[in-house]
Protein backbone atom coordinates (compact mmCIF):
# COMPACT_ATOMS: atom_id res chain seq x y z
CA UNK A 1 0.00 0.00 0.00
CA UNK A 2 1.30 3.43 -0.89
CA UNK A 3 2.34 5.62 1.99
CA UNK A 4 0.57 8.97 1.86
CA UNK A 5 2.13 12.32 2.60
CA UNK A 6 1.47 13.22 6.25
CA UNK A 7 -1.68 15.28 6.57
CA UNK A 8 -1.82 18.76 8.02
CA UNK A 9 -4.29 19.78 10.71
CA UNK A 10 -6.49 21.26 8.00
CA UNK A 11 -6.38 18.08 5.95
CA UNK A 12 -7.11 15.96 9.01
CA UNK A 13 -10.45 17.67 9.56
CA UNK A 14 -11.76 15.40 6.82
CA UNK A 15 -12.94 12.10 8.27
CA UNK A 16 -11.46 10.04 5.49
CA UNK A 17 -9.83 10.75 2.19
CA UNK A 18 -9.75 8.31 -0.70
CA UNK A 19 -6.37 7.60 -2.12
CA UNK A 20 -5.57 9.22 -5.40
CA UNK A 21 -2.66 9.62 -7.63
CA UNK A 22 -1.06 6.22 -8.03
CA UNK A 23 -4.13 4.27 -9.03
CA UNK A 24 -3.25 1.44 -6.64
CA UNK A 25 -5.87 -0.89 -5.28
CA UNK A 26 -7.21 -0.23 -1.84
CA UNK A 27 -6.75 -2.77 0.90
CA UNK A 28 -9.91 -4.89 1.30
CA UNK A 29 -12.19 -3.40 3.93
CA UNK A 30 -12.46 -6.65 5.95
CA UNK A 31 -8.68 -7.04 6.14
CA UNK A 32 -8.27 -3.40 7.08
CA UNK A 33 -10.85 -3.69 9.87
CA UNK A 34 -9.17 -6.77 11.37
CA UNK A 35 -5.72 -5.19 11.20
CA UNK A 36 -6.89 -2.11 13.09
CA UNK A 37 -8.57 -3.91 16.01
CA UNK A 38 -7.04 -2.85 19.34
CA UNK A 39 -9.37 -1.93 22.20
CA UNK A 40 -12.51 -3.39 20.64
CA UNK A 41 -12.18 -6.95 22.11
CA UNK A 42 -11.99 -5.40 25.57
CA UNK A 43 -14.79 -2.89 24.93
CA UNK A 44 -17.31 -5.36 23.55
CA UNK A 45 -17.98 -7.57 26.62
CA UNK A 46 -17.85 -4.63 29.04
CA UNK A 47 -20.37 -2.56 27.09
CA UNK A 48 -22.64 -5.58 26.65
CA UNK A 49 -22.53 -6.11 30.42
CA UNK A 50 -23.32 -2.45 31.12
CA UNK A 51 -26.24 -2.42 28.70
CA UNK A 52 -27.64 -5.78 29.79
CA UNK A 53 -28.33 -4.55 33.31
CA UNK A 54 -30.07 -1.29 32.33
CA UNK A 55 -33.48 -2.85 31.74
CA UNK A 56 -33.12 -5.15 34.74
CA UNK A 57 -32.25 -2.13 36.89
CA UNK A 58 -35.31 -0.23 35.67
CA UNK A 59 -37.59 -3.16 36.44
CA UNK A 60 -35.90 -3.67 39.79
CA UNK A 61 -36.60 -0.04 40.65
CA UNK A 62 -40.24 -0.40 39.60
CA UNK A 63 -40.69 -3.54 41.68
CA UNK A 64 -38.90 -2.06 44.70
CA UNK A 65 -41.06 1.07 44.49
CA UNK A 66 -44.25 -0.98 44.16
CA UNK A 67 -43.63 -3.75 46.69
CA UNK A 68 -41.31 -2.16 49.26
CA UNK A 69 -41.78 1.62 49.20
CA UNK A 70 -45.45 2.03 48.22
CA UNK A 71 -46.43 -1.41 49.59
CA UNK A 72 -49.03 -1.95 46.87
CA UNK A 73 -50.81 -5.27 46.62
CA UNK A 74 -49.04 -8.31 45.24
CA UNK A 75 -51.62 -8.55 42.46
CA UNK A 76 -50.93 -5.02 41.24
CA UNK A 77 -47.16 -5.44 41.38
CA UNK A 78 -47.34 -8.80 39.61
CA UNK A 79 -49.38 -7.21 36.83
CA UNK A 80 -46.85 -4.41 36.53
CA UNK A 81 -44.05 -6.95 36.30
CA UNK A 82 -45.91 -9.04 33.72
CA UNK A 83 -47.36 -6.12 31.82
CA UNK A 84 -49.60 -7.04 28.91
CA UNK A 85 -52.11 -5.38 26.64
CA UNK A 86 -54.98 -5.93 29.07
CA UNK A 87 -53.36 -4.10 32.00
CA UNK A 88 -54.40 -0.57 31.05
CA UNK A 89 -56.70 -0.40 34.08
CA UNK A 90 -53.58 -0.25 36.26
CA UNK A 91 -52.46 3.06 34.73
CA UNK A 92 -53.00 5.04 37.96
CA UNK A 93 -50.90 2.62 39.99
CA UNK A 94 -48.16 2.55 37.39
CA UNK A 95 -48.06 6.34 37.20
CA UNK A 96 -47.63 6.51 40.99
CA UNK A 97 -44.76 4.02 40.78
CA UNK A 98 -43.17 5.81 37.83
CA UNK A 99 -43.26 9.16 39.60
CA UNK A 100 -41.39 7.64 42.54
CA UNK A 101 -38.81 6.11 40.20
CA UNK A 102 -38.44 9.33 38.20
CA UNK A 103 -37.79 11.23 41.43
CA UNK A 104 -34.94 8.85 42.29
CA UNK A 105 -33.50 9.20 38.77
CA UNK A 106 -32.79 12.86 39.51
CA UNK A 107 -30.19 12.26 42.23
CA UNK A 108 -28.95 9.11 40.48
CA UNK A 109 -28.12 11.11 37.36
CA UNK A 110 -26.40 13.84 39.36
CA UNK A 111 -24.23 11.28 41.18
CA UNK A 112 -23.36 9.27 38.06
CA UNK A 113 -22.44 12.39 36.09
CA UNK A 114 -20.79 14.80 38.54
CA UNK A 115 -18.29 12.45 40.18
CA UNK A 116 -16.83 11.09 36.90
CA UNK A 117 -16.71 14.62 35.45
CA UNK A 118 -14.33 15.70 38.23
CA UNK A 119 -12.41 12.44 38.54
CA UNK A 120 -11.62 12.26 34.82
CA UNK A 121 -9.74 15.58 34.98
CA UNK A 122 -7.19 14.17 37.42
CA UNK A 123 -7.06 10.79 35.71
CA UNK A 124 -6.67 12.31 32.24
CA UNK A 125 -3.72 14.40 33.41
CA UNK A 126 -2.12 11.36 35.07
CA UNK A 127 -2.70 9.29 31.93
CA UNK A 128 -0.99 11.90 29.72
CA UNK A 129 1.96 12.31 32.09
CA UNK A 130 2.66 8.57 32.21
CA UNK A 131 1.06 7.54 28.88
CA UNK A 132 -0.73 4.73 30.71
CA UNK A 133 -4.17 4.11 29.22
CA UNK A 134 -4.98 0.50 30.15
CA UNK A 135 -5.38 1.10 33.91
CA UNK A 136 -7.86 3.85 33.10
CA UNK A 137 -9.81 1.50 30.84
CA UNK A 138 -9.98 -1.22 33.48
CA UNK A 139 -11.09 1.02 36.35
CA UNK A 140 -14.72 1.33 35.13
CA UNK A 141 -14.83 -2.44 34.58
CA UNK A 142 -13.95 -3.01 38.23
CA UNK A 143 -16.70 -0.54 39.14
CA UNK A 144 -19.19 -2.54 37.10
CA UNK A 145 -18.13 -5.70 38.92
CA UNK A 146 -18.71 -4.03 42.30
CA UNK A 147 -22.10 -2.71 41.17
CA UNK A 148 -23.40 -6.10 40.07
CA UNK A 149 -22.20 -7.77 43.26
CA UNK A 150 -24.07 -5.14 45.27
CA UNK A 151 -27.23 -5.55 43.19
CA UNK A 152 -27.15 -9.30 43.80
CA UNK A 153 -27.24 -8.48 47.50
CA UNK A 154 -30.18 -6.09 46.93
CA UNK A 155 -32.09 -8.83 45.10
CA UNK A 156 -31.34 -11.42 47.80
CA UNK A 157 -32.58 -9.05 50.53
CA UNK A 158 -35.44 -7.78 48.36
CA UNK A 159 -37.97 -6.89 51.06
CA UNK A 160 -35.41 -5.52 53.52
CA UNK A 161 -33.69 -3.00 51.19
CA UNK A 162 -35.84 -0.15 49.76
CA UNK A 163 -35.63 1.38 46.30
CA UNK A 164 -33.24 4.19 47.27
CA UNK A 165 -30.66 1.75 48.67
CA UNK A 166 -30.83 -0.20 45.42
CA UNK A 167 -30.52 3.05 43.48
CA UNK A 168 -27.41 3.94 45.45
CA UNK A 169 -25.81 0.58 44.58
CA UNK A 170 -26.71 1.16 40.95
CA UNK A 171 -24.88 4.51 40.91
CA UNK A 172 -22.11 4.78 43.51
CA UNK A 173 -19.63 2.04 42.40
CA UNK A 174 -19.64 3.14 38.76
CA UNK A 175 -19.53 6.83 39.71
CA UNK A 176 -16.36 6.61 41.82
CA UNK A 177 -14.60 4.55 39.13
CA UNK A 178 -15.47 6.92 36.31
CA UNK A 179 -17.98 4.81 34.35
CA UNK A 180 -18.08 5.43 30.58
CA UNK A 181 -16.52 8.90 30.96
CA UNK A 182 -13.15 7.56 32.08
CA UNK A 183 -13.42 4.59 29.71
CA UNK A 184 -13.97 6.80 26.66
CA UNK A 185 -11.16 9.15 27.67
CA UNK A 186 -8.74 6.23 27.97
CA UNK A 187 -9.93 4.45 24.82
CA UNK A 188 -9.73 7.45 22.51
CA UNK A 189 -6.41 8.52 24.00
CA UNK A 190 -5.06 5.01 23.38
CA UNK A 191 -6.32 5.16 19.80
CA UNK A 192 -4.54 8.48 19.35
CA UNK A 193 -1.31 7.03 20.75
CA UNK A 194 -1.35 3.97 18.49
CA UNK A 195 -2.64 5.42 15.21
CA UNK A 196 -1.09 7.06 12.19
CA UNK A 197 -2.65 10.01 10.45
CA UNK A 198 -3.80 7.67 7.69
CA UNK A 199 -5.70 5.19 9.87
CA UNK A 200 -6.82 7.41 12.76
CA UNK A 201 -10.28 8.01 11.30
CA UNK A 202 -10.79 4.30 10.70
CA UNK A 203 -9.80 3.43 14.27
CA UNK A 204 -12.05 6.12 15.75
CA UNK A 205 -14.84 4.78 13.57
CA UNK A 206 -14.17 1.20 14.67
CA UNK A 207 -14.43 2.16 18.32
CA UNK A 208 -17.71 3.98 17.73
CA UNK A 209 -18.99 1.14 15.55
CA UNK A 210 -18.22 -1.31 18.37
CA UNK A 211 -20.22 0.85 20.75
CA UNK A 212 -23.05 1.01 18.23
CA UNK A 213 -22.94 -2.77 17.75
CA UNK A 214 -23.09 -3.41 21.49
CA UNK A 215 -26.24 -1.35 21.92
CA UNK A 216 -28.63 -3.51 19.85
CA UNK A 217 -27.06 -6.75 21.07
CA UNK A 218 -27.18 -5.75 24.73
CA UNK A 219 -30.62 -4.21 24.51
CA UNK A 220 -32.04 -7.10 22.51
CA UNK A 221 -30.76 -9.67 24.98
CA UNK A 222 -31.70 -7.67 28.08
CA UNK A 223 -35.44 -8.23 27.84
CA UNK A 224 -35.11 -11.90 26.90
CA UNK A 225 -32.57 -12.69 29.61
CA UNK A 226 -34.60 -10.83 32.22
CA UNK A 227 -37.73 -12.79 31.31
CA UNK A 228 -35.92 -16.14 31.32
CA UNK A 229 -33.36 -15.72 34.13
CA UNK A 230 -34.65 -12.88 36.30
CA UNK A 231 -32.55 -10.32 38.12
CA UNK A 232 -30.03 -12.80 39.49
CA UNK A 233 -29.29 -14.38 36.12
CA UNK A 234 -28.77 -11.02 34.40
CA UNK A 235 -26.35 -9.76 37.06
CA UNK A 236 -24.33 -13.00 37.06
CA UNK A 237 -23.98 -12.89 33.27
CA UNK A 238 -22.86 -9.27 33.52
CA UNK A 239 -20.19 -10.28 36.04
CA UNK A 240 -18.89 -13.00 33.71
CA UNK A 241 -18.70 -10.54 30.81
CA UNK A 242 -16.75 -8.07 32.94
CA UNK A 243 -14.21 -10.78 33.77
CA UNK A 244 -13.85 -11.52 30.04
CA UNK A 245 -13.30 -7.81 29.40
CA UNK A 246 -10.47 -7.69 31.95
CA UNK A 247 -8.87 -10.73 30.32
CA UNK A 248 -9.17 -9.22 26.82
CA UNK A 249 -7.58 -5.98 28.03
CA UNK A 250 -4.47 -7.82 29.20
CA UNK A 251 -4.22 -9.63 25.85
CA UNK A 252 -4.90 -6.86 23.33
CA UNK A 253 -4.19 -3.53 25.07
CA UNK A 254 -0.55 -2.64 25.72
CA UNK A 255 0.87 0.71 26.81
CA UNK A 256 3.97 0.64 24.64
CA UNK A 257 4.73 4.34 24.98
CA UNK A 258 5.05 4.59 28.74
CA UNK A 259 7.09 7.58 29.90
CA UNK A 260 9.18 7.53 33.06
CA UNK A 261 7.85 10.53 34.93
CA UNK A 262 9.90 12.10 37.71
CA UNK A 263 11.64 8.79 38.34
CA UNK A 264 14.22 10.40 40.60
CA UNK A 265 11.59 11.57 43.07
CA UNK A 266 9.11 8.75 42.64
CA UNK A 267 10.63 6.41 45.22
CA UNK A 268 11.15 9.20 47.74
CA UNK A 269 7.46 10.04 47.96
CA UNK A 270 5.15 8.42 50.47
CA UNK A 271 1.83 7.01 49.34
CA UNK A 272 0.05 9.99 50.88
CA UNK A 273 2.29 12.37 48.93
CA UNK A 274 1.53 10.52 45.72
CA UNK A 275 -2.19 10.76 46.39
CA UNK A 276 -1.91 14.49 47.06
CA UNK A 277 0.12 14.92 43.89
CA UNK A 278 -2.46 12.94 41.88
CA UNK A 279 -5.29 15.17 43.12
CA UNK A 280 -3.32 18.41 42.82
CA UNK A 281 -5.46 21.23 41.47
CA UNK A 282 -2.51 22.27 39.32
CA UNK A 283 -3.27 19.34 37.04
CA UNK A 284 -6.78 20.69 36.44
CA UNK A 285 -5.40 24.15 35.69
CA UNK A 286 -2.83 22.68 33.29
CA UNK A 287 -5.50 20.57 31.58
CA UNK A 288 -7.63 23.64 30.90
CA UNK A 289 -4.60 25.59 29.65
CA UNK A 290 -3.66 22.80 27.26
CA UNK A 291 -7.23 22.38 26.03
CA UNK A 292 -7.96 26.03 25.34
CA UNK A 293 -4.55 27.29 24.29
CA UNK A 294 -4.29 29.42 21.17
CA UNK A 295 -2.88 27.81 18.06
CA UNK A 296 -3.15 28.22 14.32
CA UNK A 297 -6.34 27.44 12.41
CA UNK A 298 -8.50 28.79 15.23
CA UNK A 299 -7.96 25.71 17.41
CA UNK A 300 -9.33 27.30 20.59
CA UNK A 301 -12.70 28.18 19.05
CA UNK A 302 -12.93 24.73 17.49
CA UNK A 303 -12.37 23.06 20.85
CA UNK A 304 -15.03 25.28 22.42
CA UNK A 305 -17.43 24.40 19.61
CA UNK A 306 -16.68 20.69 20.00
CA UNK A 307 -17.23 20.90 23.75
CA UNK A 308 -20.63 22.46 23.13
CA UNK A 309 -21.36 19.78 20.55
CA UNK A 310 -20.56 17.02 23.02
CA UNK A 311 -22.93 18.72 25.40
CA UNK A 312 -25.72 19.11 22.87
CA UNK A 313 -25.49 15.59 21.45
CA UNK A 314 -24.76 13.45 24.50
CA UNK A 315 -26.95 15.37 26.97
CA UNK A 316 -30.29 14.42 25.39
CA UNK A 317 -29.13 10.83 24.89
CA UNK A 318 -28.49 10.53 28.61
CA UNK A 319 -31.69 12.36 29.53
CA UNK A 320 -33.92 10.27 27.29
CA UNK A 321 -32.35 7.02 28.48
CA UNK A 322 -33.96 7.37 31.89
CA UNK A 323 -37.52 8.04 30.70
CA UNK A 324 -37.86 6.31 27.31
CA UNK A 325 -38.90 2.95 28.78
CA UNK A 326 -41.38 4.63 31.11
CA UNK A 327 -42.81 6.63 28.19
CA UNK A 328 -43.44 3.59 25.99
CA UNK A 329 -45.20 1.78 28.82
CA UNK A 330 -47.67 4.66 29.14
CA UNK A 331 -47.98 5.65 25.46
CA UNK A 332 -48.10 2.21 23.80
CA UNK A 333 -48.63 -0.06 26.81
CA UNK A 334 -45.37 -1.89 26.07
CA UNK A 335 -43.62 -4.38 28.32
CA UNK A 336 -39.86 -4.88 28.54
CA UNK A 337 -39.74 -7.33 25.62
CA UNK A 338 -41.53 -4.96 23.26
CA UNK A 339 -39.28 -2.12 24.37
CA UNK A 340 -36.24 -4.33 23.79
CA UNK A 341 -37.44 -5.09 20.26
CA UNK A 342 -37.89 -1.39 19.55
CA UNK A 343 -34.53 -0.45 21.05
CA UNK A 344 -32.78 -3.23 19.15
CA UNK A 345 -34.41 -2.19 15.88
CA UNK A 346 -33.50 1.44 16.47
CA UNK A 347 -29.89 0.62 17.23
CA UNK A 348 -29.63 -1.69 14.22
CA UNK A 349 -30.84 1.18 12.06
CA UNK A 350 -28.16 3.39 13.58
CA UNK A 351 -25.57 0.67 13.10
CA UNK A 352 -26.42 0.39 9.40
CA UNK A 353 -26.15 4.17 9.12
CA UNK A 354 -22.78 4.10 10.87
CA UNK A 355 -21.28 1.43 8.61
CA UNK A 356 -22.70 3.14 5.53
CA UNK A 357 -21.01 6.39 6.51
CA UNK A 358 -17.70 4.69 7.36
CA UNK A 359 -17.60 2.37 4.36
CA UNK A 360 -19.03 4.62 1.66
CA UNK A 361 -19.37 8.27 2.61
CA UNK A 362 -16.02 8.46 4.43
CA UNK A 363 -13.81 5.81 2.85
CA UNK A 364 -14.90 6.31 -0.74
CA UNK A 365 -15.92 9.95 -0.97
CA UNK A 366 -14.02 11.54 1.94
CA UNK A 367 -16.93 13.74 3.04
CA UNK A 368 -16.11 16.35 5.67
CA UNK A 369 -16.72 15.47 9.33
CA UNK A 370 -18.71 18.59 10.04
CA UNK A 371 -20.93 18.14 6.99
CA UNK A 372 -21.83 14.63 8.12
CA UNK A 373 -22.59 16.01 11.57
CA UNK A 374 -24.82 18.72 10.10
CA UNK A 375 -26.90 16.21 8.15
CA UNK A 376 -27.10 13.86 11.14
CA UNK A 377 -28.28 16.49 13.62
CA UNK A 378 -30.82 17.84 11.12
CA UNK A 379 -32.28 14.35 10.82
CA UNK A 380 -32.38 14.11 14.60
CA UNK A 381 -34.34 17.37 14.84
CA UNK A 382 -36.93 16.16 12.32
CA UNK A 383 -37.28 12.82 14.12
CA UNK A 384 -38.26 14.49 17.39
CA UNK A 385 -41.41 15.95 15.84
CA UNK A 386 -42.24 12.55 14.37
CA UNK A 387 -41.96 11.03 17.85
CA UNK A 388 -44.19 13.75 19.29
CA UNK A 389 -46.91 13.26 16.68
CA UNK A 390 -46.74 9.44 16.72
CA UNK A 391 -50.11 7.90 17.47
CA UNK A 392 -49.17 4.44 16.26
CA UNK A 393 -46.20 2.14 16.61
CA UNK A 394 -45.43 2.37 12.87
CA UNK A 395 -45.07 6.15 13.01
CA UNK A 396 -42.94 5.85 16.13
CA UNK A 397 -40.59 3.44 14.35
CA UNK A 398 -40.38 5.79 11.36
CA UNK A 399 -38.96 8.47 13.64
CA UNK A 400 -36.08 6.13 14.47
CA UNK A 401 -35.49 5.61 10.74
CA UNK A 402 -35.18 9.35 10.15
CA UNK A 403 -32.69 9.50 13.03
CA UNK A 404 -30.49 6.81 11.43
CA UNK A 405 -27.32 8.96 11.46
CA UNK A 406 -27.16 9.47 15.21
CA UNK A 407 -24.01 7.32 15.41
CA UNK A 408 -22.11 9.21 12.68
CA UNK A 409 -22.89 12.47 14.47
CA UNK A 410 -20.86 11.20 17.43
CA UNK A 411 -18.12 9.77 15.20
CA UNK A 412 -17.73 13.14 13.46
CA UNK A 413 -17.28 14.90 16.76
CA UNK A 414 -14.73 12.42 18.14
CA UNK A 415 -12.86 12.27 14.85
CA UNK A 416 -12.35 16.03 14.68
CA UNK A 417 -11.01 16.10 18.24
CA UNK A 418 -8.54 13.28 17.54
CA UNK A 419 -7.27 15.02 14.42
CA UNK A 420 -6.69 18.54 15.71
CA UNK A 421 -5.19 17.53 19.09
CA UNK A 422 -1.68 15.98 19.42
CA UNK A 423 -1.55 12.49 20.95
CA UNK A 424 0.36 13.67 24.04
CA UNK A 425 -2.50 16.07 24.90
CA UNK A 426 -5.47 13.84 24.11
CA UNK A 427 -6.03 12.61 27.67
CA UNK A 428 -6.30 16.11 29.12
CA UNK A 429 -8.32 17.52 26.23
CA UNK A 430 -10.68 14.52 26.25
CA UNK A 431 -11.15 14.97 29.99
CA UNK A 432 -11.95 18.67 29.72
CA UNK A 433 -14.23 18.38 26.71
CA UNK A 434 -15.87 15.41 28.41
CA UNK A 435 -17.02 17.74 31.19
CA UNK A 436 -19.80 18.84 28.88
CA UNK A 437 -20.73 15.21 28.36
CA UNK A 438 -21.13 14.80 32.11
CA UNK A 439 -22.25 18.17 33.41
CA UNK A 440 -25.16 18.47 30.99
CA UNK A 441 -26.61 15.08 31.98
CA UNK A 442 -26.57 16.45 35.52
CA UNK A 443 -29.01 19.01 34.17
CA UNK A 444 -30.63 16.92 31.42
CA UNK A 445 -31.28 13.86 33.56
CA UNK A 446 -33.23 15.72 36.25
CA UNK A 447 -34.75 17.98 33.58
CA UNK A 448 -36.08 15.08 31.55
CA UNK A 449 -37.27 13.28 34.67
CA UNK A 450 -39.01 16.45 35.89
CA UNK A 451 -40.61 17.18 32.51
CA UNK A 452 -41.82 13.59 32.19
CA UNK A 453 -43.09 13.45 35.77
CA UNK A 454 -44.96 16.75 35.28
CA UNK A 455 -46.55 15.88 31.93
CA UNK A 456 -47.06 12.10 32.09
CA UNK A 457 -50.77 12.57 32.89
CA UNK A 458 -51.63 14.63 29.80
CA UNK A 459 -48.60 14.98 27.42
CA UNK A 460 -45.97 12.27 28.01
CA UNK A 461 -44.26 13.14 24.69
CA UNK A 462 -43.23 16.57 25.99
CA UNK A 463 -39.62 15.57 26.63
CA UNK A 464 -39.06 15.24 22.87
CA UNK A 465 -39.53 19.01 22.65
CA UNK A 466 -36.61 19.40 25.06
CA UNK A 467 -34.42 17.29 22.77
CA UNK A 468 -35.48 19.34 19.75
CA UNK A 469 -34.61 22.61 21.49
CA UNK A 470 -31.14 21.32 22.43
CA UNK A 471 -30.51 19.90 18.94
CA UNK A 472 -31.03 23.18 17.06
CA UNK A 473 -27.75 24.81 18.25
CA UNK A 474 -25.76 21.67 17.36
CA UNK A 475 -26.76 22.08 13.70
CA UNK A 476 -25.33 25.60 13.62
CA UNK A 477 -22.15 24.52 15.43
CA UNK A 478 -21.48 21.83 12.84
CA UNK A 479 -22.18 24.34 10.07
CA UNK A 480 -19.64 26.74 11.58
CA UNK A 481 -17.01 23.99 11.78
CA UNK A 482 -17.69 23.09 8.16
CA UNK A 483 -17.33 26.69 7.00
CA UNK A 484 -14.11 27.05 9.00
CA UNK A 485 -12.70 23.99 7.31
CA UNK A 486 -13.64 25.22 3.84
CA UNK A 487 -12.05 28.58 4.64
CA UNK A 488 -8.81 26.89 5.73
CA UNK A 489 -8.73 24.84 2.54
CA UNK A 490 -9.10 27.98 0.43
CA UNK A 491 -6.37 29.75 2.40
CA UNK A 492 -4.02 26.78 2.05
CA UNK A 493 -3.76 27.32 -1.70
CA UNK A 494 -1.38 29.99 -2.98
CA UNK A 495 -3.30 32.49 -5.12
CA UNK A 496 -2.48 32.77 -8.79
CA UNK A 497 -0.32 35.84 -9.52
CA UNK A 498 -2.02 39.02 -10.63
CA UNK A 499 -0.71 41.33 -13.34
CA UNK A 500 1.91 42.76 -11.01
CA UNK A 501 3.48 39.34 -10.75
CA UNK A 502 3.73 38.71 -14.50
CA UNK A 503 7.29 37.82 -15.34
CA UNK A 504 9.53 39.65 -17.72
CA UNK A 505 12.26 38.17 -19.90
CA UNK A 506 15.83 39.49 -19.77
CA UNK A 507 15.09 41.91 -22.64
CA UNK A 508 12.24 43.53 -20.72
CA UNK A 509 9.43 41.97 -22.75
CA UNK A 510 6.36 40.85 -20.86
CA UNK A 511 5.82 37.09 -20.74
CA UNK A 512 3.48 34.72 -18.93
CA UNK A 513 5.84 31.78 -19.02
CA UNK A 514 6.29 30.30 -15.59
CA UNK A 515 3.54 32.44 -14.06
CA UNK A 516 1.62 29.38 -12.89
CA UNK A 517 3.26 27.93 -9.79
CA UNK A 518 3.66 24.21 -9.69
Amino acid sequence: MREDVPATNTDRLVMGQPKTGDGGDKEPLRKMLLRNLTVEPMLFPYLIASILVILANQNLNIQKACRVDLKLSTEICDDLENKDKNSSMLTDSEIAVQKLVADMLIWQTILQSSVPAVFVLFLGSWSDRNRLRRPCMLLPVYGEVARNLGLLVCVYFFDELPMNVTGLWQSLPIAVTGYWTVLYMAVFSYVGDHSTEQNKTLRVGLVNATMALCLPIGTGLSGILYRELGFTGVYIIALILCCISIWMAHIFVHDTKQIKFDSGMKHKRSYWSRIKFFFSLNHIVDAFKVTFKKEKNNRRMKVIALTLLITGIMGPLQGEKGVAYLFTRVKFNWNEVEFSVYSTTTMCINLVGTFFVLGVVVRKFGVDDALIGTVATTGKLISQFIFISATSVVVFYSGALVNCLQGPAIISMKSIINKIIPAQELGQVSAVTGIGENVVPILCGPLYSYVYESTVDYFPSAYFLVTAAITVPTIFLYLWLYMQHRKEIRESYEPLPDTADILKDPNGAVTTYGAIKQ
